[in-house]
């Protein structure tokens, strides 16, 4: 060998003595890898919980202010001239034992079971500012509309208004700590409600 090949060879394993081989990084950079993706999936997750929560909240506080505004309409609507008339009319008739030449009082009934069915307004709205006179209307008139029914052939005619009645019965009992049957009004309370309602003024 030549002295400038063995040269070459002594400054080649002195380059390799003085720079070692590095060991590769890419174990501690595939870790860090894996680290960030389930950083961002979980923020991403966290972002998607967020979201849902707030459209969630939205959707509830909408729905409360549309139940809050369908009760103020009711409301308006059972307290108006036009129902306080037919109110006055259907007591009249039902004390006279005729049958209703109105029935505007059943069909708000009615429509009041069909908005709770939808959950348009809350157990609370129904309960409380319905309940005495959906007892006591239901009562009073359950002969007239079982005779409606037999003479249309239909027994679907206010089965909602039935329905509520039961419900607010059932509620009333419980709150009260009484059985169904004590908790129906009895015919005297019936008859002073219709005086009453005899007696609405415009």
């Amino acid at each position: 060998m030549t002295t400038s090949a063995e040269e070459n060879l002594r400054l080649s394993a002195a380059a390799v003595r003085k720079d070692p081989v590095r060991p590769s990084k890419r174990p501690s950079e595939d870790s860090a890898m894996v680290k960030w993706t389930i950083v961002m999936a979980l923020s991403s997750w966290a972002l998607v919980a967020i979201s849902v929560w707030a459209m969630l909240a939205q959707r509830k506080d909408a729905r409360e202010l549309l139940q809050a505004q369908i009760s103020v309409e009711l409301d308006k609507e059972f307290d108006s001239t036009e129902m306080r008339k037919a109110r006055r009319q259907l007591a009249v008739d039902l004390i006279n034992k005729k049958d209703p030449s109105d029935y505007r009082v059943l069909d708000f009934f009615e429509k009041l079971s069909s908005y709770y069915d939808d959950g348009r307004i809350d157990d609370e709205t129904a309960y409380e500012a319905y309940s005495y006179y959906v007892e006591r209307y239901w009562v009073a008139t359950k002969s007239t509309v079982v005779d409606f029914r037999k003479q249309e052939h239909d027994d679907t005619f206010y089965t909602g208004f039935d329905e509520l009645y039961n419900r607010i019965l059932t509620q009333d009992a419980a709150d009260r700590h009484k059985n169904r049957a004590d908790a129906v009004p009895s015919e005297k309370q019936i008859a002073d409600f219709l005086q009453d309602e005899s007696t609405l003024a415009d």
